[in-house]
């Protein structure tokens, strides 16, 4: 049971009791006696505070039962927010997109500090939130458990709970899921996600925000898959990840750039293809001039000659703008990151004799060397260095990533494609993998894909300009 309340001792604030409606339930009063002590112990400002714990003479049955004295969180839950949005019809009105992201990052971040201290929340959904002003705070802690808790009751609700939760109880990644869960409630009319989604997500072409913003659907996609192995690792991933999806619609939705630096990428090196070939004609001179003059400012008539757009864009070179993409940063925990960082060789040839002098090569040496040997023509020794790594960890993103690059730089456009796809899929939220496949889409002949992809990067980071330059290619070469 839970009540309103005025605590008269403490300068009549408002309280809320909450108590326990059947004491002579084992499991509910461990749970009873479990979120008391979580409360007490957590402090947050995304989740509800406990004040005190009162115990009280049950006139009826002679017992003394107990009641929590938590902080009065004024506001509306999640669900009264989303059941209060009607269609003219009388249909429910999903919340926009970018307003659900907001509250999943912040219900992320509670559910990080709780995983911080070994707990699990097992129960987020629309019921468990109230949106309080400019926050968001978690009200009920009634399931919360520690993560070596083996033998307490498990609680759980359909439609939201992870599939693997019945057979390995939860865990991190089945919290996580039931924040992507939490989300495709909020954002469209989630039919039957209690019954025939209950584990799954409908066909994203039937679902408007998610064919009109691809990115929120795979951070979904990935935050539910099946196996928890490859859900997020950590509500801080997951929330680094929404935080860029909510960065991307926002650009989209508002004409303005939100560009932010990431943390998995640096920034791209270089921007190549900006020229334009002259017309079959031959006639340089017209063109030529054509270009000095428009940089300077001044109105230029169009050329006398009929001229084909796909015939003035300069064919992509597929192996330079490769190796200008985004590099990833080396990650702190490799145990050479330290000496990467002392590395002062900058010529590609000087940093291969630089590499070999690493006493026992890690992962991220191994890396480098195979990108300075794709960047001075020794694709061979490149392929043979990233199978091996392949061969080792076939799931680390870095390989993968890598994997692009190496097969646009060796002409397997198709390859290419599959594996920036798939770092897409693991990190929605990122810039790089989106310029990946666009320069894919372009080389492949796939336009419409291409300007897509450039015209969403471009829209959300203009600091990323090659992104700039292939869409113009695109459209030109488009008409």
């Amino acid at each position: 049971w839970i009540y309103l309340a005025v605590d008269r001792a403490v300068a009549d604030r408002w309280v809320v009791l909450k108590g326990l409606l059947d004491t002579g339930d084992q499991d509910a009063m461990a749970a009873a006696i479990s979120e008391r002590r979580f409360l007490a112990e957590i402090e947050h400002a995304n989740i509800v505070r406990i004040y005190n714990f009162v115990e009280h003479l049950d006139q009826r049955t002679g017992s003394l039962d107990g009641y929590i004295v938590m902080e009065y969180v004024g506001g509306r839950s999640l669900k009264e927010i989303a059941n209060a949005r009607r269609t003219p019809v009388g249909r429910r009105d999903p919340l926009p997109v970018e307003q659900a992201c907001a509250y999943g990052i912040e219900a992320l971040e509670a559910l990080g500090h709780l995983h911080s201290r070994n707990l699990l929340y097992c129960d987020f959904k629309v019921d468990n939130a109230i949106q309080t002003e400019d926050q968001l705070k978690l009200i009920d802690m009634g399931a919360v458990r520690r993560t070596d808790d083996d033998e307490s009751a498990i609680y759980g609700t359909v439609g939201y709970q992870a599939p693997e939760v019945a057979e390995v109880g939860p865990s991190v990644a089945s919290d996580l899921y039931t924040v992507a869960r939490t989300l495709a409630v909020l954002t469209f009319d989630f039919q039957g996600y209690t019954n025939v989604y209950a584990d799954s997500l409908p066909d994203p072409d039937t679902i408007e925000v998610f064919w009109r913003y691809e990115s929120f659907y795979r951070l979904l996609v990935r935050a539910t898959d099946p196996d928890p192995a490859r859900r997020f690792a950590s509500a801080q991933e997951m929330a680094e990840q929404l935080t860029g999806v909510l960065r991307e619609v926002v650009s989209l939705q508002s004409g303005q750039a939100r560009p932010a630096l990431s943390t998995l990428f640096g920034p791209e090196l270089r921007v190549t293809d900006t020229e334009l070939f002259p017309p079959p004609d031959g006639d340089v001179s017209r063109l030529g001039a054509r270009r000095a003059r428009t940089r300077k400012g001044v109105p230029v008539p169009a050329p006398a000659l009929p001229l084909s757009p796909a015939s003035l864009v300069r064919p992509v070179d597929c192996p330079t703008a490769a190796l200008a993409l985004p590099v990833p940063h080396v990650q702190p925990t490799d145990p050479d990151a330290g000496f990467l960082a002392g590395l002062l060789a900058s010529a590609p040839g000087e940093l291969i004799h630089a590499l070999a002098a690493a006493p026992d090569p890690s992962t991220e040496t191994r890396l480098r060397a195979v990108r300075a040997r794709l960047e001075t023509g020794g694709w061979a020794t490149a392929l043979e260095a990233l199978g091996a790594l392949e061969a080792e960890d076939p799931d680390d993103w870095r390989v993968v990533w890598h994997r692009g690059v190496a097969a646009l730089v060796t002409g397997d456009h198709e390859g290419a494609a599959l594996a920036f796809d798939a770092i897409y899929d693991a990190f929605p939220g990122e810039i790089a993998p989106k310029l990946a496949l666009g320069l894919c889409a372009e080389v492949l002949g796939q336009l419409d894909n291409a300007a897509e992809y450039y015209r969403l990067v471009w829209s959300t980071d203009p600091g990323y300009v090659s992104a700039a330059f292939g869409l113009a290619r695109v459209q030109l070469a488009a008409g």
